[in-house]
């Protein structure tokens, strides 16, 4: 079984940690130092909570995302307007 490790879930990685429970991995999160509302989604999504160390060590795939605020600042801004579409011939 895969074992997905999210750092601190909160509203976006709840999210996501019941998604990939859906696909049959097994999502271990740590709600240390986060609000009573980031444990209760956590725990809505079916995450298993665990020490921030457990989350980080005991994943087999490792990803990262980012918060909002932090995904809009690396983002690359938008094109002016769209490319041309090509008719497919």
């Amino acid at each position: 079984m895969t074992i997905v490790g999210l750092v601190r879930a909160g509203f976006m990685g709840s999210g996501l940690g019941q998604a990939l429970r859906a696909g049959g991995a097994r999502v271990v999160t740590s709600v240390t130092g986060r609000s009573h509302r980031t444990g209760r989604l956590a725990a809505g999504a079916g995450l298993n909570a665990v020490a921030p160390e457990q989350a980080r060590a005991g994943a087999s795939p490792r990803r990262s995302k980012p918060a909002p605020e932090q995904a809009r600042a690396g983002a690359s801004p938008r094109r002016s307007k769209p490319a041309p579409h090509q008719a497919l011939g």
